[in-house]
């Protein structure tokens, strides 16, 4: 504990200067002590005399500026938001058009967002935020906003809900419509206001802030689950800071709607959180299940390190012990994630209370650095952890978002909802993925198959630059954005200054729920690249058909549950499958397949080096990629042969303080303002330097406390123990914080080369010689050096294309050793699924004479047939007097020379015996003949297409020894055709008509094989149809419409399968009216044409064709009829009457109208019934309907 006579300093100080304190100090004081009615526990601070950068109230901030303890945020310039466009790119988001709407246009600041549907109303919302006067005058705390109408207008006030407060909102709507708004109470303690009409409301102070401190970070919650013996329940929890939870979560309960709340407890305690419990997230499950979860710091300042959780089974009055569900997690509160503003990873949570598939199940999101476990590197991404059994187990992490990660992209501030009606997950978050570092755009995620996968995109129609509100608290830009979903309708909210403004934005869009593809499954075929896939679905009255994608690309539809696909080359592929509906396109199934991998071979897999006292000598490793995709590999090296790997102790201590290292750095090692590690220890084993025995090398330190002490310990011996003979400094003071300091240390001589760790660890108050030992105060960091002996491997991380190879060097030198036997090892990590570490053993014999050894190699180890390789038995050490006896298998080839050169026709392994005339080895190598490909099979594929084809894929089977294969279409004028693989891809060009032949040849290092015979694909010419052009016809008159091509298939408009079809206005009506035709011949070929015909209202049965004008009165008639004709046309047209079976029952040939011509016809004889009065000749075919009665 630290010295109690730091207290009466303090005092002394207080009384001799302004209260303006700035600088922390750790005292001792006595429980129950008070300063400013606050009560300050042992080794706490008051917070209105030191600033407290762990509360993230709004209000204590601009109190403690008002103290002088904090600057407020300057006035900022921010750049105003470029325009993205306000459509959604998401098959899960029906509605595709989602413009940004502003809850309020009164000139004001707007923060920290939370949104809430009302479960009687999907289109009726209540939002709060943090406001403020612009500029920042008056705070107004958690207000209230609410639409109607799907987010498209809004009303509310900027002011308070039930008036000012200090902010933090939180929001809900029970299931009888009262709404309610939780922040935290101007007094510091805890307020709840509700309204049963949205816009008059009742304040409530539900909790009070035990010892003056105060109560922070609050979350609100209905039980709203129609199945649970607690619906209407109500969860209010915070972080107790300065009262008698101290730093613990505390949760209340209300049973009548708000208007009274019971007593508070303490559900957190149990994690022992080494710091602060913070960010607490409530949620109810089907049952009535409370949930409760929330971020564990164990030091300060630190980033978030693990995740607590709390549960109760009886509506809230008793929770179960508070445990760790995830541990090792790194958030970014500390490290933060490159913006201008303040940032934390507090969780969000979700639960399905739907009663559909995934029902009871519990959701929890954060932003984390790098892979939860790993914790390294330069994004920031969005992970999802699930429980299926009430917060017993819990899934491995899985990834929002769905870009790629790596690439130093920061995702964070994400909040969950799940649809109670659907079981629909959607996530919001901030995404920089398509911008500059300094911006930021507004994304969200929805997942419908139990957070398994994910779809992600832009919400926001705009990007922005964050910058803290000038006014409030330094870096301040709100702590927390909001998504609510009920009924398929979401509705993202998030603060952004597109404006220069921090304003709140709300973007509703409507997920996509129609019946979708499930549990897509995928095989690959290594020999051919096949996919084989496989889905689920529950067929529907609106399914039409499956669509399949692969990378975002549509290859092919389907009406069956499985499809192959024929991969276009080596590498990763992501499938989505979809079902097209009446309505439209559902949202898909996905999976992510591979196809190859990446094979690591080195050369020599063994090395043994003889060389005489003080000399150097280097030999080479070659390490190839065998495999058909990239192979990422480090290399290190050790001077101890391989040994079993255990574990290095890791010591806690605590750094809330700024004890410890805050920056440390040697050589290469530059770790500098590095911060507080989880734990209180940081392992940095990834950063390495070079060190040499009996050299000094300088060292740099600070830490972030006075009074500290440093000692650093490298494991020369490698033993994974640090012993007290191998420390390198002892007790180093780092008296003052934030000053880096500077000494030396010595590496002593004739200690073991290779890799090895480093570790430092500072202490206050006294010197740490202990280095597994746990400290009160303190930090422990590692790190990596590799002292250069009489081995050195350069540390290397690289990357080889399939079919090349890197060279490593692996240097000696003899200098400073004795005669005799030294032993090493090369160790290489890679990705490579079958070899995922390599180990090349080293042997070093030093001296002028040495035991007999056998290097045999064949160079090169593989050839082509009618090529030769050359043998070499390298042998050393012994009498060096050496007899060489060769021999082969298969049988034929001897030889005594030491270096033969040998042709072999097929694959050959060679054996040879050295004898030095005292003692013998043998070793053997293989040399492997290649010959070049055989000929593949004639390639496989549709062999008769169709005009306007755009692309058509073809597979062979393969060739023996093929690496690789070149396709090939004639002429070129037919097409491309790429691929290297099993599948060649022919992109058609679309005037082409005719016959092309497909072939495909196998490469390899030996040549190009025999080309295949050839498949011949003939490019069929589409049916020619002509309906002729749009006419206008007098109604009850009909026309005969001829698709031609005879002996093909026919589908009309109307349902008539025949060649010629007559059509008139019967069901038509007067007006006009589409008729197409789909003509398919025997190719399968479709051709397609369309006529309009505009049926006119005319007195009796008048048309014009072209020149031609005829009337037929009275019609319909007893069967006496009168025909009229008038034309110009002098030639000669045939008169026919044709029955309704298409039976002509009257005929007039070689009829000459021009100019007029008129006849009487009695068709009485023929019976009642329709008819048909056609007019053919040269240049006319008209038919009219007549009906007799």
């Amino acid at each position: 504990m630290k010295k109690n006579n730091l207290l009466l300093l303090l005092v002394l100080l207080i009384a001799l200067i302004p209260f303006n304190i700035k600088a922390q100090r750790k005292l001792s004081l006595d429980d129950g002590e008070y300063r400013n009615d606050v009560q300050v526990k042992m080794g706490e601070l008051n917070p209105y005399e030191v600033l407290d950068t762990r509360i993230d109230n709004m209000r204590y901030w601009r109190k403690a500026a008002a103290l002088g303890l904090t600057p407020i945020e300057p006035y900022h310039e921010v750049g105003l938001g470029q325009y993205k466009g306000n459509r959604i790119n998401a098959k899960s988001v029906v509605r595709d058009d989602s413009p940004d709407v502003p809850v309020t246009k009164v000139n004001s600041t707007q923060s920290e967002n939370s949104i809430f549907i009302n479960p009687n109303d999907t289109e009726h919302v209540l939002q709060s935020n943090n406001s403020t006067q612009n500029p920042v005058g008056q705070l107004y705390g958690a207000n209230y906003f609410y639409s109607f109408d799907f987010g498209q207008t809004w009303g509310g006030s900027i002011q308070g809900a039930g008036g000012t407060n200090s902010g933090d909102p939180t929001t809900a709507i029970n299931l009888n419509g009262r709404q309610f708004v939780g922040y935290i109470h101007s007094n510091g303690g805890q307020g709840v206001s509700y309204s049963d009409n949205g816009t008059t409301w009742t304040p409530v102070i539900c909790a009070y802030a035990g010892g003056g401190g105060l109560l922070d970070k609050n979350h609100l919650w209905v039980d709203n689950s129609a199945t649970s013996p607690f619906v209407g329940n109500l969860y209010n929890a915070w972080t107790d800071f300065y009262g008698p939870n101290n730093n613990n979560i505390e949760i209340i309960r209300s049973t009548n709607a708000g208007v009274s709340w019971t007593n508070k407890q303490n559900i957190s305690s149990a994690v022992n959180a080494g710091s602060h419990n913070q960010g607490v997230n409530i949620q109810t499950g089907p049952n009535g299940e409370v949930y409760a979860i929330w971020s564990i710091y164990d030091s300060w300042p630190s980033d978030e390190k693990a995740i607590g959780f709390a549960k109760s089974m009886d509506g809230g009055v008793t929770f179960s012990t508070a445990t760790r569900i995830i541990n090792n997690i790194k958030g970014i509160r500390t490290t933060e994630v490159g913006k201008n503003h303040r940032v934390n990873s507090f969780p969000s949570m979700a639960t399905d209370i739907s009663g559909g598939a995934y029902d009871g199940n519990i959701y929890i999101v954060w932003a984390n650095i790098g892979v939860p476990g790993v914790n390294s590197g330069t994004s920031t991404d969005i992970y999802m952890i699930r429980s299926t059994n009430q917060g017993q187990t819990w899934s491995t992490p899985i990834k929002v978002n769905q870009d790629p990660t790596g690439l130093g992209k920061k995702h964070y501030f994400p909040w969950i909802t799940c649809d109670p009606e659907t079981g629909a997950l959607s996530v919001i978050f901030y995404d920089d993925r398509n911008v500059t570092s300094n911006k930021c755009e507004v994304w969200c995620a929805n997942s419908f198959d139990g957070g398994d996968t994910w779809e992600d995109f832009r919400v926001s129609d705009v990007d922005f630059t964050p910058a803290p509100i000038s006014g409030l608290a330094g870096g301040y830009m709100g702590d927390y954005l909001g998504i609510a979903a009920r009924g398929a309708k979401v509705y993202p909210v998030w603060t952004d200054n597109r404006t220069g403004t921090a304003m709140t934005y709300v973007s509703p869009y409507e997920t996509n729920n129609l019946p979708r593809p499930f549990d897509l499954l995928a095989t690959i075929i290594f020999e051919t690249g096949e996919a084989q896939l496989t889905w689920q679905f529950e067929n529907v009255p609106s399914f039409q058909y499956f669509i399949i994608y692969r990378d975002n690309v549509q290859i092919a539809t389907t009406t069956n549950l499985q499809f192959s696909d024929y991969l276009p080359t080596y590498g990763v592929f992501k499938y989505v499958v979809t079902a097209m509906h009446d309505e439209g396109e559902s949202s898909g199934t996905s999976t992510i397949v591979q196809w190859g991998d990446a094979h690591i071979s080195v050369d020599p897999e063994e090395i043994i080096e003889n060389i005489v006292l003080d000399t150097t000598s280097t030999r080479y490793i070659t390490v190839e990629n065998t495999g058909q995709l990239d192979l990422i590999y480090e290399v290190s090296g050790s001077t101890q042969p391989i040994r079993e790997i255990t574990d290095y102790c890791i010591p806690s201590g605590n750094c809330s303080w700024g004890d410890g290292i805050t920056g440390f750095s040697m050589g290469d090692i530059v770790n500098m303002n590095n911060g507080c590690s989880p734990g209180a220890y940081g392992n940095f084993t990834n950063m390495s330097t070079e060190i040499q025995p009996g050299q000094v090398y300088s060292v740099s330190m600070s830490t972030g406390y006075s009074n500290n002490f440093a000692t650093i310990w490298i494991d020369f011996n490698k033993n994974e123990t640090f012993e007290s003979s191998e420390i390198v400094l002892s007790g180093f003071a780092l008296q003052n914080s934030n000053q880096v300091y500077t000494t030396n240390i010595t590496i002593p001589d004739g200690v073991e080369s290779g890799e090895t760790r480093l570790r430092i660890k500072a202490q206050w108050s006294s010197t740490p010689n202990d280095p597994c030992a746990s400290m009160n105060y303190g930090e422990t960091e590692d790190y990596t050096v590799n002292v250069c002996g009489w081995m050195s491997v350069q540390r290397v991380t690289d990357t080889i294309a399939p079919g090349n190879t890197k060279i490593i060097a692996v240097n000696f030198d003899s200098s400073d050793l004795e005669e005799g036997t030294y032993y090493g090892n090369v160790k290489l990590e890679t990705n490579d699924p079958d070899k995922p570490e390599v180990n090349v053993p080293v042997t070093l014999n030093v001296g002028t004479s040495y035991p007999l050894a056998l290097t045999v190699v064949a160079d090169p180890p593989t050839i082509c047939a009618g090529e030769s390789s050359q043998l070499n038995a390298i042998a050393s050490g012994g009498t060096g007097s050496y007899t060489y006896l060769w021999t082969s298998d298969p049988q034929g080839f001897t030889s005594t020379e030491p270096n033969p050169v040998v042709s072999p026709q097929v694959s050959t392994t060679y054996n040879v015996e050295v004898s030095d005339g005292v003692n013998s080895l043998s070793g053997q190598t293989t040399i492997i003949v290649n010959t070049a490909p055989d000929q593949p099979a004639t390639p496989q594929g549709i062999a008769s297409i169709c005009a306007g084809t755009y692309q058509s894929s073809f597979n062979t089977d393969g060739a023996a020894n093929a690496f690789f294969y070149n396709w090939f279409i004639e002429p070129a004028e037919a097409g491309t055709i790429y691929g290297n693989g099993l599948v060649g891809t022919v992109t058609w060009n679309p005037e082409f008509i005719g016959t092309a032949d497909i072939t495909v040849l196998g490469v390899n290092d030996c040549g190009n094989g025999e080309l295949s015979l050839p498949l011949t694909v003939t490019m069929n010419p589409l049916p020619v149809v002509d309906l002729g052009e749009d006419q206008t016809i007098c109604a009850h008159t009909s026309i005969t419409f001829d698709a031609g091509n005879p002996g093909a298939t026919y589908l009309w408009s109307t349902g008539a399968i025949t060649q010629t079809i007559v059509v008139d206005s019967t069901g038509i009506g007067i007006g006009a009216a589409n008729f197409w035709v789909q003509v398919t011949d025997n190719n399968g070929c479709t051709g397609t044409d369309e006529i309009t015909i505009d049926f006119k209202d005319c007195t009796g049965i008048y048309d014009m064709s072209s020149t031609w004008s005829f009337d037929v009165h009275p019609n319909p008639s007893s069967g006496e009829i009168k025909l009229q004709l008038e034309t110009q046309n002098r030639n000669p047209v045939t008169i026919s009457i044709v029955n309704s079976l298409g039976k002509k029952v009257a005929v007039l040939n070689n009829v000459i109208v021009a100019p007029t011509y008129s006849v009487e016809l009695n068709l009485a004889k023929y019976g009642s019934g329709i008819y048909f009065l056609r007019i053919d000749g040269n240049d006319v075919n008209l038919s009219k309907k007549i009906i007799i009665q």
